[in-house]
């Protein structure tokens, strides 16, 4: 028993450590300037996959996806597949088969397609093989684990917000940013390419649509909902400033859905949503009485653009048609890494959904279609069902309607979040923030 807590306790001081250090990192690199070989983040990578257990290697993998855009992902992530895969006690032929053939038909489909930039090649495959693999992975005893790994991605995303914010601030004034006169995310880091966070408005958008429908599920089971409110409120008024569409929809439906779904009548939750509502509303207030931050919104919102989702939809006629009208394209697709080129259309295509289609075809389409609902199956069936559990999933599936799914990869590899949310399903309400102590009731 003493050697079994000597060993918890080693695991989460070197989990910590790593994401202290890490943190520093960026800091000094994204909002200091100073010069950080990426080499370091692999470095602190291969040390927790050597020294500590398979849940702290996860819960690494969770607070680094919202950070992947501005880390050498292709390294890390091949570093944290090959030690999930070791200390995996129950590997068994599923987990490997199923994401192979996924893996092969992209390696096949992009040679095909005369695709011939093998190091990224090599990396999207490490990512979607790791992506698959988390998806059909489950312990059903580990529901506490699965959990915590919200908090972590939390805390990656506060963490990659926080930069943004302030690197955003080197460049122009905070009266800028809260103005609606321009987009977090949309501007150019004052640093060499390829060290910071190469991110748009939307990419932002999508980490805050994510990053707050894992605080609202983490609100409803865990103790310190107080942080999880802090944290969804601070994730909600950053996204505001990216003066996405999508965002402000998406987030109004997701928090329509919260209240739907989640609160009983009771005297407590009656006074947590007025709480919140207050807290919220109060944010609103501020925002449009003390900036202009909503005059961006009204100009996004009548542009004629809105119609057609920025032009998205005409975008995605053209690819559909193109697809239709060739047949062995529509049952086998074209790959996710070469498809704009395969197509010959200028502009990418910005829907999840279709851009999965058009990757992969009919039969890669509802093959992974089968290995979702196969893999959320397995858990339902085991527990009880409500909806807040599909929470971040839905969040997810919704804005992906906007954005590019696949090509990044990066996007993609967050559903790993939203499969943490089901699988922890029937948590009790006694979780301590970042499972630092078991808490008894």
């Amino acid at each position: 028993m003493k050697s079994n807590f000597i060993a918890i306790s080693k695991n989460r001081f070197i989990l910590f450590a790593s994401i202290v250090l890490v943190t520093f990192l960026l800091v000094i690199r994204d909002i200091y300037t100073v010069s950080v070989n990426k080499f370091l983040f692999v470095i602190i990578t291969f040390l927790v996959a050597i020294l500590t257990s398979r849940k702290y290697i996860f819960y690494l993998l969770c607070f680094f996806l919202p950070l992947s855009s501005g880390l050498p992902g292709n390294y890390i992530f091949l570093l944290i597949l090959f030690a999930l895969l070791f200390k995996d006690k129950r590997l068994n032929y599923e987990k490997v088969f199923v994401p192979l053939v996924l893996v092969i038909a992209e390696v096949f489909l992009s040679l095909l397609g005369y695709f011939l930039d093998f190091a990224e090649l090599m990396g999207y495959c490490v990512n979607l093989f790791l992506t698959i693999y988390l998806i059909i992975d489950y312990y059903e005893n580990e529901k506490r684990a699965y959990l915590n790994s919200l908090n972590f991605y939390i805390l990656g995303v506060v963490l990659l917000l926080i930069i943004v914010f302030f690197v955003t601030l080197k460049n122009y004034s905070f009266v800028d940013l809260f103005s609606g006169n321009i987009r977090l995310g949309d501007y150019l880091y004052e640093i060499e390419v390829g060290d910071g966070f190469l991110l748009d408005s939307n990419n932002i958008g999508f980490y805050c649509i994510l990053g707050s429908a894992s605080c609202l599920f983490a609100f409803k089971n865990n103790h310190h909902k107080l942080l999880y409110l802090l944290s969804f409120l601070f994730i909600f008024v950053i996204g505001l400033t990216s003066v996405s569409r999508s965002f402000i929809i998406v987030v109004a439906i997701m928090i329509a859905l919260y209240i739907l779904f989640s609160l009983k009548p009771s005297f407590k939750n009656v006074f947590l949503i007025s709480l919140t509502l207050f807290a919220f509303s109060f944010s609103v207030l501020y925002l449009y009485n003390y900036t202009s931050i909503f005059d961006g919104y009204k100009m996004r919102f009548s542009l004629d653009t809105t119609v057609s989702a920025g032009g998205r939809i005409d975008i995605m006629k053209e690819y559909f048609i193109w697809q239709v009208n060739r047949p062995l394209r529509f049952i086998f697709g074209t790959g996710a890494l070469n498809y704009r080129q395969i197509c010959e259309l200028p502009v990418s295509l910005h829907n999840g959904t279709q851009q999965l289609f058009l990757s992969y075809g009919v039969v890669g389409f509802f093959f992974l279609l089968v290995v979702i609902l196969k893999s959320i199956q397995r858990v339902v069936k085991k527990n009880n069902c409500n909806f807040i559990m599909f929470l971040p999933f839905v969040s997810f599936f919704l804005y992906v309607q906007t954005v590019q799914l696949l090509n990044p990869i990066y996007y993609f590899m967050s559903i790993i979040i939203c499969f943490c949310s089901i699988k922890s399903k029937n948590v009790f309400n006694g979780t301590k923030f970042f499972y630092l102590v078991k808490y008894k009731k």
